[in-house]
């Protein structure tokens, strides 16, 4: 039995991936019942970056992109090596931050990272490049909020992007803020709260939003 449990994923070949707060990630696979435990070890460069596993998401069969407190991971299965991707202040095209919240892929493949202070990132996994998009008062480009917790697509295409703190961002597939869905003590039909926690596309195109006290 683990307490602290962060995230969940259930991959592709049937294995359960169990992200906790100070254990480091878990794979499960309930055809064996073999449990085997991934943990930082400082003298293992190859080691999992952080027992804090925050999200987990699987690029492809084989690869897993893992959001710690401390960097990005990429788990390569079958070598159970982890790469390591970090913010670079002289690099523009690194990741945008290194506590990473959340992680969606998109209707085309690319990977939304949610960073905890820095930001939104967006990865191309086929080409390896990252592109990112720093909160800004004002511009195409600009977020309500650098705390990013969770993502969904609508079905035109847009990603609706939850903050902690300032709601919804709804950006085009340039990256363009076109909506900002935010709470308002005045309006009963207004966002709960906005600490997006959580967010959901369901089959009839509607979206979910859990928050941290609004429902």
């Amino acid at each position: 039995q683990y307490t602290g449990l962060r995230s969940l994923l259930v991959t592709q070949d049937g294995a359960i991936w169990v992200g906790t707060s100070n254990r480091g990630l878990i794979r499960y696979d309930a055809a064996t019942n073999e449990i085997k435990h991934y943990r930082h070890a400082p003298q293992q460069p190859g080691s999992l970056s952080s027992n804090r596993v925050e999200a987990i998401f699987e690029v492809n069969i084989g690869r897993l992109g893992l959001g710690t407190d401390s960097v990005l991971n990429l788990l390569d299965a079958s070598s159970d090596e982890f790469l390591v991707f970090r913010n670079d202040l002289e690099d523009p095209a690194s990741i945008s931050g290194d506590s990473i919240f959340s992680i969606f892929q998109d209707a085309g493949g690319l990977l939304w990272i949610g960073t905890r202070t820095g930001g939104l990132s967006k990865w191309n996994p086929r080409s390896w490049s990252f592109g990112y998009f720093k909160p800004r008062a004002d511009g195409p480009h600009r977020m309500t909020s650098s705390n990013i917790t969770a993502f969904t697509e609508d079905y035109e295409g847009n990603a609706w992007v939850g903050t902690f703190g300032g709601g919804i961002n709804v950006l085009n597939r340039e990256g363009h803020l076109v909506r900002e869905i935010r709470h308002d003590p005045a309006a009963d039909n207004s966002l709960g709260d906005d600490r997006v926690m959580a967010l959901l596309t369901d089959r009839h195109g509607a979206i979910w939003a859990g928050t941290m006290r609004g429902g």
